[in-house]
Parts: C-alpha cells; structure tokens; sequence
C-alpha cells in the first residue's frame, strides 16, 4: 500500500528543515514544526496495490479529442501506451 498526500509539494531547493509528520487517523498529514506547531495539513489518501502504472487520463482524453476522426482506432492504443506515467507501477509486498 501506498500514501498518497494531497496538495503537498515536493522542496523547490535543497535547502534542509526539520518537521515532524503527523498521520493522523481521520486520513491527514500534519507537518508540525521544532516549536510544536502545525504548519500546515493535508489530506491523504490509500493507493491501493498492485496497480499498474497510473496516468492523466483527462490529458490523454484532450490529446484524443484532438487528433482527427480517421486515427481514432488506432491512436488511441499508441497514446495510452505512449501516456506519461504520474505514478509508477507497484506490486504488492
């Protein structure tokens, strides 16, 4: 199983800070900082395993959406195959 949090971002630099991550059992991340106090929440959700690779299937329904109606058979397997990959393939533990 994995976490997934929802609205947190990944650092922009490589600057180091230290927080403490609470999870808590209503399914929120609380970052909380060397003072005690929570810098900010979010919520969390399960990613079920195994799964395969998971993509932006709203871009790749605009992408479809734009190609002309000849290709549409054939289009659509190479674009999903060809779709890029937001979370990687995971098998179960």
């Amino acid at each position: 199983m994995s976490v997934l949090i929802k609205g947190m971002e990944m650092p922009k630099s490589n600057t180091m800070f230290t927080v403490t991550l609470r999870v808590r059992q209503d399914g929120t991340a609380e970052f909380i900082s060397t003072s005690g106090k929570t810098v900010k929440s979010f919520p969390m959700f399960e990613v079920p395993t195994p799964h395969g690779r998971l993509i932006d299937a709203d871009a790749l329904q605009e992408e479809a959406d734009s190609q002309p109606c000849f290709w549409k058979g054939a289009i659509d397997e190479l674009m999903v195959r060809d779709a890029p990959t937001v979370i990687e393939a995971e098998v179960s533990e």
